[in-house]
């Protein structure tokens, strides 16, 4: 059986590999917290960088990171 890890750092070069991307970046005060955090491609997650969020994907966050609710 192959060791776990050198498969995780292969994985973890791989140019489309999923990233977690803070959508307030920590540079900027974000949080490493669930609600503040989205998977991202590797590239997608390098292009934003540090940039601040717009009021529009702060809705989209509220949006996903919300709780469902079930109405009878």
């Amino acid at each position: 059986m192959e060791d776990p890890l050198p498969q995780r750092i292969r994985h973890r070069k791989r140019p489309d590999a999923a990233t977690i991307d803070h959508v307030v970046p920590r540079t900027l005060g974000g949080a490493a917290e669930w609600y503040n955090e989205v998977a991202a491609c590797r590239a997608c997650n390098a292009t934003k960088a540090d940039t601040p969020p717009t009021p529009q994907d702060l809705e989209k966050l509220r949006l996903l990171k919300s709780r469902p609710t079930v109405e009878c």
